[in-house]
């Protein structure tokens, strides 16, 4: 145990932290593991996305699927959605920011796919609008939030992992967690490794 009284107790709550999140929800984290095998076997792809500082766990989770997690792999096809600047840049000077993810589903998603949405602890219309998109083009939804009103909107989706949490870090780091465990699981299933 660390000398250091505070840090010995911020380990202590990351702990149980995550405990408390996973262990409850472990049946929400496997049934995610296996539809998206199913849908990499029938040439589906992940999509996902996040808000605010969990843009960088979307990016991160694209990335483990990607390239690899804990061996070499084929790269699975998972597309973060949080990497057009410029599109959203030119979506806010007219107002639509909302639409960031929806439009990028719309030509690209089929009903084979799945959306994955990171949440912080703020509504973002532009989380809702993408669900909304997905429901209407038929592909499995999938959210890991701290509440369900961070996912308000008309849609809520499919699948639901909540992270327990009021603090910004605490939620980050729960959700790269969750983000490590599905890629795990997802390899395990699909490569027998």
């Amino acid at each position: 145990m660390p000398k250091n009284e505070r840090l010995a107790r911020a380990l202590q709550d990351h702990v149980a932290l995550i405990r408390d999140a996973i262990v409850p929800q472990e049946a929400i984290l496997t049934a995610l593991s296996g539809r998206l095998c199913e849908a990499f076997q029938r040439e589906g792809r992940l999509f996902i996305c996040g808000s605010g500082p969990m843009t960088v766990v979307a990016d991160l989770t694209a990335n483990l699927f990607l390239y690899r997690l804990g061996f070499e792999r084929p790269a699975l096809p998972v597309i973060s959605l949080c990497h057009d600047a410029t599109l959203l840049y030119s979506l806010s000077r007219d107002g639509l920011a909302r639409q960031i993810f929806s439009r990028q589903l719309r030509p690209l998603a089929s009903e084979n796919d799945i959306l994955l949405l990171f949440s912080d602890l703020h509504p973002d219309p532009a989380l809702n609008e993408a669900l909304l998109t997905a429901e209407r083009i038929g592909m499995t939804t999938a959210a890991v939030a701290p509440a369900k009103i961070a996912l308000a909107g008309e849609v809520p989706p499919q699948i639901f992992f909540r992270l327990e949490s009021s603090s910004p870090g605490r939620i980050v780091e729960t959700a790269v967690v969750f983000a490590h465990l599905l890629c795990e699981l997802v390899e395990a299933e699909l490569f027998e490794h």
